[in-house]
């Protein structure tokens, strides 16, 4: 007689977009893999590693970044990702489109600035990572599992010690010659939320004026949602970002100009000659300097903008071949399988994740 062979678990996605209460904010996971070749996003990105490593450019050179560590991006910034070991890495990411952190830094700053970035790529600071995933598990309506609190990840990786000094500045596995930074309002401030118990009733910090959620809130706790979410966001800005224009130096104007023209309409036919003709250099020197300043080919910069402007229209509610055609793909098939990856998961899931 032949045993019956045991039913396979369900195979687990390894890249979901996960609903989430707000507006302005994309949430996705991933347990997987895959190597992403370079690529830009158009948003922030902020995230939190739960297993395994990966090392990745980024605008402050390479970094590597294991269990435990938050993860940053900034708009327009050149990065990848290679996992580091064969059993892949994972990690929860939030994308916040720039609107809604220049309003978080107006506020911070007490309106003097809107502009700023993330200036360390990677975090390793208990209080920052504990933040993250309790904010992350609240705004998208999940506990917190035990195997993904941060007091687990800490302890079962051994990188932090008993008793972390809640005051201590976040530092980063960068290049020594940039020091990590405390932010717009020049200091650390207290944990939003606790790092053992349960989420606070109430979270201090301004209003922002750009956080809403999607429809009204049906409830106290999604109200209590809100507010944490409102917190975190200016508690981020207030610790992590500081003025863009002291990261890094200015690109120069023969290559700001060929940007801008692929910037304008990243839809339209622009040649290396079109390009050439607005930045003053021949083909070839625009070429060679926009490669080497953007980190992107021209062609590779176009196709970047091109699936971002796609994933900005399949946010709206945009049916998947209008975005398609409207993002200047060939056809919907041509936008997914370049969408798959650079971002990891297809622009069908994004569609279901926003609904």
């Amino acid at each position: 007689m032949t045993a019956l062979a045991e039913p396979r678990p369900p195979k687990r996605k390894p890249v979901v977009v996960r609903r989430i209460l707000f507006s302005g904010m994309e949430a996705v996971e991933a347990d997987t893999r895959q190597s992403f070749p370079r690529h830009i996003h158009d948003t922030f990105g902020i995230g939190l590693i739960h297993r395994g490593a990966q090392r990745s450019a980024s605008g402050r050179g390479p970094v590597e970044a294991g269990a435990g560590d938050v993860i940053t991006v900034n708009p327009g910034e050149i990065h990848d990702g290679l996992p580091i070991g064969g059993d892949g890495r994972a990690w929860h990411m939030l994308y916040l489109d720039p609107e809604l952190m220049g309003e978080a830094c107006r506020d911070v700053s007490e309106a003097k600035y809107r502009v700023a970035e993330f200036s360390d790529p990677v975090i390793r600071n208990p209080i920052i990572a504990s933040d993250f995933a309790r904010v992350y598990a609240t705004i998208t309506g999940r506990s917190l599992a035990a195997e993904d609190a941060p007091n687990a990840l800490f302890s079962s990786s051994g990188r932090w010690p008993e008793g972390p000094d809640e005051g201590a500045l976040p530092h980063t596995r960068t290049a020594p010659s940039h020091p990590p930074s405390v932010g717009c309002a020049g200091r650390l401030p207290p944990p939003i939320f606790p790092l053992e118990g349960e989420m606070p009733d109430r979270a201090e910090g301004g209003k922002s004026h750009k956080l809403e959620p999607h429809g009204s809130p049906s409830s106290a706790e999604q109200q209590t949602a809100i507010m944490a979410a409102e917190a975190w966001l200016l508690q981020t800005c207030a610790t992590l970002l500081v003025q863009q224009s002291t990261i890094r130096p200015g690109i120069p104007a023969s290559v700001r100009h060929a940007r801008i023209l692929i910037d304008d309409d990243p839809t339209a036919p622009i040649s290396l000659s079109d390009l050439a003709e607005a930045s003053g250099l021949s083909r070839y020197q625009v070429l060679r300097a926009f490669s080497q300043w953007m980190g992107l080919t021209p062609h590779a910069y176009i196709v970047q903008r091109r699936l971002n402007m796609a994933r900005r229209f399949i946010g709206t509610g945009m049916p998947l071949a209008d975005a398609a055609a409207a993002s200047g793909f060939s056809d919907q098939s041509h936008m997914t399988r370049l969408f798959t990856r650079f971002f990891g998961f297809s622009p069908g899931m994004l569609a279901a994740g926003r609904r």
